[in-house]
């Protein structure tokens, strides 16, 4: 193996060992949207070259995992995970492992770090191993490539397919759609405090503290973030695009409610471009390259009529060739499509503002990037083979008159009602039996109202209340029903309808304690 001089030991190292100590993670928050995974027997994180590599990973990786043991290994990478996995492996354990996990889709890449790579004539029949060679830095070159393509192939969507749906559904297939569109609105209408910017640097740091390059932008960013547009940030090769990326494929909600204030910041600079530039005169088309889950296209490709939301910001070029060179980069890799976007924009029709980005970062002019806001929606018209290797998908620009558009709103609307998003959100949640999320929302909520606003720190209470009696805590869901009435009670509202939720609630809650007479007095009062 490689070696080099000595480093600090690896971030939040933890130790978990079975009776022959065969494996070892160091792990930390996975905000990326790949995981690394390293097996090799003679692992020994004292060892000077064993660190030295280590070192080297922490550049690209701000967390991976270390085994000794194959089959522990094994069901490490078996686990259902929404990251893309990329395995170096020693020669002699990867030639038993990977005949065991090349068919998982979420393996994208595997790398052979041995000491004899003309040794391995069996890597030579495994389509995903990339690399076998005897020293760390070629693997790491190789990462940092691979690590880029992941990003462009796992662009979050979500797909509303063409019939009719019941509330049942809307539940189990539409809600990252939903999910999506209401984080959308929410971030638009939030007011973000000065510490913003610091809190999210801090955050980072304790998350990539063994990555000094990182550490060295997370601290550019802090100091100079307001020196730079929101896209110059955003189009970087840092932290802040992965991070982005993962937390809205994932809505991890306290990542996006961290990055707020920064995807508000791209969202309003794309709008300004946007009324800037004059309008073109008829429909324009823009195209995307990249690589898909074979089950995401499959969604796609049997949704041919229904719409497709990008829920983060979408790239695309006006150039097709540029767009079909991201698109070859993923072709033949097994586990995913390789596919072509060719994408019909009208101007009178587009909900979402996008903007050209010539002038406004670094790409060459040659690439002509549009770069559209959050939660983008399209139509799917068709989906046919571009050649042998690629796939090509038509979308269209679909407005707010749009039928399937009105009928997910008014939906959305019944479903939820209207008023504060994050309540909205919240409510969301709980339909969605997401407790975690909707209690993180109320939370944000609650710390967004003057300690004055009674009304609506009760209805708060209420419905932390109503999380708990969801989870099947019910002492916990009582205390603060009973919280929440007792300053209700007080209001001079006489037709407090807020009362008369939490009065219901209680009666329900005393039915599911077999208390009947107290569950009918509250069902009559409310």
């Amino acid at each position: 193996m490689g070696t080099g001089n000595s480093t600090p030991t690896p971030v939040s190292q933890r130790k978990h060992a079975n009776a022959d100590n065969s494996i070892k993670y160091c792990e930390g928050k996975i905000v990326q949207n790949f995981v690394l995974v390293w097996l090799d027997s003679n692992i020994n994180i004292m060892q000077q070259d064993c660190q030295y590599t280590i070192s080297e990973l922490y550049k690209i990786y701000n967390s991976f995992t270390l085994f000794t043991d194959l089959e522990e290994c094994r069901k490490f990478i078996e686990k259902p995970r929404d990251e893309q996995i990329f395995l170096i492996v020693s020669g002699k354990l990867g030639e038993n492992l990977v005949p065991l996990v090349h068919q998982n889709a979420r393996l994208d890449s595997v790398y052979v770090f041995c000491g004899q790579p003309d040794a391995h004539k069996w890597t030579q029949q495994w389509k995903k191993i990339k690399l076998v060679v005897d020293q760390i830095e070629p693997i790491c070159k190789a990462l940092v490539i691979d690590a880029a393509q992941c990003e462009e192939d796992l662009t979050p969507t979500s797909i509303l397919p063409l019939n009719e749906y019941s509330s049942q559904q809307l539940e189990q297939i539409n809600a990252s759609f939903m999910y999506s569109q209401l984080i959308n609105e929410i971030l638009m209408e939030m007011n973000y405090n000065t510490r913003a910017i610091d809190e999210l640097a801090d955050f980072c740091r304790k998350i990539y503290k063994k990555n000094e390059a990182q550490l060295k932008i997370i601290g550019e960013f802090q100091r100079d973030y307001n020196k730079h547009t929101p896209i110059w940030w955003y189009t970087r090769e840092c932290f802040a695009y992965r991070m982005l990326n993962r937390s809205l494929r994932t809505f991890d909600i306290n990542i996006i409610a961290m990055m707020g204030f920064f995807l508000k910041d791209i969202h309003n600079q794309i709008k300004d471009i946007n009324s800037k530039i004059s309008k073109r005169i008829g429909p324009f088309v823009v195209y995307r390259g990249q690589g898909m889950l074979n089950e995401e296209f499959e969604a796609m490709r049997n949704n041919i009529g229904g719409l497709v939301a990008f829920n983060s910001f979408l790239s695309t070029s006006e150039n097709m060739n540029v767009a079909m060179k991201f698109a070859e980069k993923s072709a033949g890799r097994d586990g995913k499509t390789s596919v072509l976007f060719e994408i019909e924009v009208d101007p009178a029709l587009t909900l979402t503002p996008y903007a050209s980005l010539d002038g406004v970062t670094t790409c060459q002019p040659k690439e002509k990037e549009i770069l559209f806001s959050m939660h983008t929606v399209f139509r799917i018209v068709k989906v046919k083979k571009n050649n042998d290797q690629i796939w090509k998908i038509n979308l269209q620009s679909v407005s707010d008159k749009d039928l399937e558009i009105k009928k997910l709103t008014e939906q959305i609307r019944w479903e939820i009602g209207e008023g504060d998003p994050i309540d909205r959100l919240g409510l969301l949640m709980i339909k969605l039996s997401e407790f975690d999320k909707a209690e993180a929302f109320y939370q944000m909520l609650l710390e967004s109202k003057p300690e004055d606003d009674k009304k609506a720190r009760a209805w708060i209470r209420n419905q932390f209340g109503y999380i708990k009696y969801k989870q099947g805590r019910y002492e916990e869901a009582l205390s603060l029903y009973q919280e929440a009435m007792q300053i209700q009670e007080k209001m001079s509202d006489s037709r407090n309808l807020d009362l008369a939720t939490t009065y219901s609630n209680m009666g329900l809650l005393y039915t599911e304690l077999n208390d009947t007479s107290k569950a009918l007095s509250y069902h009559k009062k409310a």
